[in-house]
C-alpha cells in the first residue's frame, strides 16, 4: 500500500491570532482527487495554503509530507511540487506598478517566484510556449498580464502552475469569472492534467464538480467534514420587480474606438441607457465587457472623436462615479488593507482607498443601516486584510451601496458568493431596484443574472453583436449556468 503524500493530524491553524482551522485530520493519497467546499470565510483558502506549506500549524499538530518517498514535515520540497492558482496570485500581479508579459508570468513557474530574474533554457522558453498554445494564449503572449481579462489572467496562471510539472495542483475557486466556452475547455484541460497530477480545487458552485473528482470534503467553520454539502440554489435576483421606464437618456455612449495601453480593445461602441432600465452586458472573457462599465464611469476615456454622455451633458469623472456605483473583480485588491472593514464600506461616500475624513451623523446612519441591509455585522470591525474572497465581495458591494449611486455595474460581483450570500443580495439588490436603483450586470452564469433585467447587450470580439431587449437576445448569447 502507497504512503500518503499529505497526512494532517490535529492540525490547527491561526492568523493574525484567530484560530480558523480546528483539528484537521486528513489524509492525501495518490489517485485522489478532491472537492473542496465551504461557505464564504470557512477556511478553504487557508487550507490550500495549509496543504501547500505556505502556512504552519500550530504546535502539537502533524503536517507530513510524502512526494519524495521519504516522509517530511518540512515544506520546502513541497513547495516546489503543489502548485497553487489562487485570487490571490492573480490579485497580486494587478497590484504591480510594472508590466509584465503572460510570457514572463508562465515562466516564472519554474522558479516559484512571483518575478522573472533567472536565465531561461530554450527547452524551457519551447514548453511556455506550448503551454499558452494549449490554453488559447499564444496570441496574448506577449500582452501586459494586467491587461488581460479575469478569465485570462486565469488560463496564465493555470500555464504558470502547470510549467513546473507538479504532482498536486491546488485550484482555489477556479473558475469563478471564466466564461462559458472557456470553462468547457479548462475542464477538458484539466481531465487531461488529472492523469498525472493529484487535483484539489475549491468551488461554491455544484455545477462545476469536475468529472474526473474521486472524493469531497467541506469546512465549516473551520473543521473538516467528508463529504458534499447539502447545496441550494438561490433565486435570481429581485424576484418580481416592476420597473417603470421614463424614456429619459441617464447615460449615452458613441466611442468608434477605445483602447487600453495601446490595444483596441471596443470598436464602434453606440449604446443609451435610459431610467428605469436595468442592463446585461453579455460576451466571453476579453470581449471588452469590463472595459465599457469603465468607459462609462469615465475610469477610461475613448478616443479622439469619442463621447460618453451623462443626461446629454459632458461631465466629471467624480460626477460620474458618484452616480454609477462599480463593483468588479480588480477592486478587490486594491481595498484588502489592514483596516476594519467598515472603513472599507464607508470609503465608498468618497470613491476613494483606505482611510477617510470622518462622516457626518447622516452618514454613520446610512453605513450601519447598509450594514445591517446586508447583515455584515459580525465581519465588520475585522480587518480587511484577512477577510476571504467571497467575504471581501460583501464588503465591495456594501461599498458601492452606501453612497446611494443612481446606477451600480456589478462587473462579475456574485463571483466567489455561496449559496446563502447569493439569497441575501438577491433579495437586498431586488429592494433596491424597487426603490429605484438601476443595474448593469455583467455575468458568465445565468443564476448570476437578475430577473428585472430589461435590456441585454452582447460584445464580441469589442464590437456589439446585439444590443435591445432581454426577451429578444438570442438564445446562444445567453451565458451558461
Amino acid at each position: 500500500m502507497s504512503s500518503p503524500l499529505l497526512l494532517l493530524e490535529h492540525v490547527h491553524v491561526k492568523l493574525q491570532n484567530q484560530r480558523v482551522l480546528h483539528d484537521l485530520n486528513w489524509t492525501l493519497e495518490p489517485g485522489q482527487h478532491w472537492a473542496i467546499y465551504g461557505s464564504n470565510g470557512a477556511g478553504k483558502s487557508t487550507f490550500f495554503k495549509l496543504v501547500r506549506g505556505d502556512l504552519w500549524p500550530e504546535h502539537g499538530g502533524l503536517r507530513q509530507y510524502n512526494l519524495t518517498g521519504t516522509p517530511t514535515e518540512s515544506p520546502i520540497q513541497a513547495r516546489e511540487r503543489i502548485a497553487l492558482v489562487s485570487p490571490e496570485a492573480q490579485d497580486w500581479y494587478l497590484l504591480q506598478d510594472w508590466e509584465q508579459s503572460a510570457l514572463q508570468v508562465v515562466l516564472t513557474g519554474l522558479f516559484q517566484s512571483q518575478l522573472l530574474y533567472q536565465h531561461i533554457e530554450e527547452a524551457d522558453r519551447v514548453h511556455a510556449h506550448h503551454l499558452l498554445e494549449q490554453l488559447w494564449l499564444t496570441h496574448l503572449e506577449n500582452r501586459d498580464v494586467r491587461m488581460l481579462s479575469q478569465g485570462e489572467r486565469r488560463r496564465v496562471l493555470l500555464a504558470r502552475a502547470l510549467i513546473g510539472k507538479p504532482q498536486v495542483l491546488l485550484l482555489d475557486e477556479f473558475f469563478e469569472g471564466v466564461d462559458t466556452p472557456s470553462r468547457a475547455f479548462l475542464k477538458k484541460v484539466l481531465e487531461d492534467v488529472a492523469h498525472r497530477t493529484t487535483i484539489l480545487y475549491s468551488t461554491h458552485r455544484t455545477t462545476e464538480e469536475l468529472p474526473f473528482t474521486t472524493h469531497a470534503l467541506t469546512l465549516k467553520q473551520g473543521h473538516l467534514e467528508v463529504g458534499r454539502p447539502e447545496m441550494k440554489t438561490p433565486p435570481m435576483w429581485g424576484h418580481g420587480v416592476q420597473v417603470q421606464q421614463s424614456g429619459k437618456v441617464l447615460v449615452s455612449v458613441d466611442c468608434p474606438e477605445t483602447y487600453r495601453e495601446e490595444q483596441l480593445v471596443l470598436k464602434n461602441i453606440r449604446f443609451e441607457m435610459h431610467e428605469g432600465e436595468h442592463w446585461a452586458i453579455l460576451g466571453a472573457n476579453g470581449s471588452g465587457k469590463s472595459t465599457l462599465a469603465k468607459l462609462i464611469r469615465k475610469e477610461l476615456y475613448p478616443a479622439y472623436g469619442g463621447k460618453v454622455l451623462h443626461h446629454g451633458q459632458e461631465v466629471s469623472a467624480w460626477v460620474s462615479k458618484k452616480e454609477f456605483a462599480l463593483v468588479a473583480g480588480d477592486q478587490q485588491h486594491r481595498h484588502k488593507l489592514n483596516v476594519p472593514a467598515r472603513i472599507v464600506i464607508a470609503s465608498g461616500f468618497f470613491d476613494f482607498v483606505g482611510r477617510h475624513d470622518p462622516l457626518s451623523n447622516e452618514q454613520e446612519a446610512r453605513l450601519e443601516q447598509v450594514i445591517e441591509l446586508l447583515q455584515l455585522q459580525e465581519i465588520a470591525e475585522k480587518p480587511a486584510s484577512i477577510l476571504s474572497q467571497g467575504q471581501m465581495k460583501k464588503v465591495l458591494l456594501a461599498r458601492a451601496v452606501v453612497g446611494n449611486p443612481k446606477v451600480i455595474i456589478l462587473d462579475e460581483a456574485l463571483d466567489y458568493l455561496d449559496a446563502d450570500a447569493k439569497m441575501l443580495f438577491t433579495e437586498a439588490l431586488g429592494q433596491l431596484a424597487t426603490h429605484g436603483t438601476q443595474f448593469i450586470c455583467i455575468a458568465h452564469h445565468t443564476l448570476d443574472l437578475p430577473e428585472f433585467l430589461t435590456h441585454a447587450m452582447v460584445l464580441e470580439n469589442g464590437e456589439i453583436k446585439y444590443s435591445g431587449p432581454i426577451q429578444n437576445l438570442p438564445e446562444q448569447n445567453l451565458p451558461g449556468a
